[in-house]
């Protein structure tokens, strides 16, 4: 799934306006990557009950697969 920058930019955005504003504890509410795999990895702990978890970790996901789907083409 290759998406536009736009397209990316448009849910980094959604992401960090969820995290941020939906009561996620989290160390860090910037959607890099770092801080993405992060939140994958261990952003549930803390956040199960909170009824965005789900939306967020999409959104998440679809960033990292975009991220390394633009570093593979680069490869080539």
């Amino acid at each position: 799934m290759t998406i536009s920058l736009a397209e990316m930019l448009r849910i980094r955005y959604e992401y960090e306006e969820i995290v941020s504003q939906k009561e996620f504890v989290l160390p860090n509410y910037n959607g890099t990557i770092n801080n993405l795999e992060w939140f994958l990895e261990n952003g549930a702990i803390n956040n199960t009950h909170n009824p965005y978890l789900n939306e967020a970790v999409n959104l998440a996901e679809m960033l990292i697969e975009a991220n390394d789907e633009y570093y593979e083409e680069q490869k080539t």
